[in-house]
């Protein structure tokens, strides 16, 4: 244990781990059209977190979720135990496209996990596919930190946030309302007047970022 660890404890490891890096291929960032809610895109971001720069598989992750609400300021009960359980169940449902120009490839988001009852502990490792999009990326990837998007309390927030992350270098993108719509999961008919669609995804998505 390093000096930092032994006199901050508990709230310096708590920091470290908001502050770990996410990875990913610009592919799988902006070729990619799914269906999550904010808190299945913060357990997914908080896996990829935990993938280390010489990882060469994607390896069973192993933490609690005590911990997990701790990283993401969730007030850990037995309602959210049920809503995390059901989360990760969705993200081994919610398969997706990633369209390159080579190839589209078919991926689920999870490909196995186990939750031990008596400790809170889960086990649980990313779909295989994904290899290719998180592990010994050398061009085209976007990086932040996990703090970044942990207080996000909207899931456009995080998907907008990502997205625009991922087009630094150029510095700006145009997109029609039709393909942001598209892009943010706002097809419905609650989106279809612009000025819904700005006041409930759009404004408040700009707030959070």
């Amino acid at each position: 244990m390093d000096i930092q660890t032994s006199l901050f404890g508990d709230d310096y490891l708590l920091e470290e781990e908001r502050n770990q890096l996410v990875v990913k291929s610009n592919a799988l960032i902006q070729r990619t059209r799914y269906s999550l809610n904010t808190q299945q895109q913060k357990i997914i971001l908080y896996l990829i977190s935990k993938i280390k720069p010489d990882d060469d598989e994607l390896r069973e992750y192993d933490f609690d979720l005590k911990d997990f609400c701790r990283v993401c300021g969730i007030e850990y009960n037995g309602k959210n135990y049920a809503n995390i359980k059901e989360s990760i169940l969705q993200l081994h449902a919610k398969a997706f496209w990633i369209e390159t120009e080579e190839v589209d490839t078919l991926v689920s988001w999870v490909q196995k996990a186990i939750i031990y009852k008596k400790d809170t502990r889960l086990r649980i490792r990313l779909d295989e596919t994904l290899k290719p999009f998180l592990l010994h990326l050398r061009e085209q990837f976007t990086t932040y930190e996990l703090s970044n998007i942990l207080c996000m309390r909207s899931k456009h927030s995080i998907r907008l946030y990502e997205y625009l992350k991922s087009f630094l270098s150029i510095g700006k993108i145009r997109l029609s309302v039709d393909e942001l719509k598209t892009l943010l999961d706002c097809q419905g008919k609650g989106y279809a007047r612009w000025n819904n669609f700005r006041q409930m995804v759009i404004d408040k998505a700009l707030q959070e970022i």
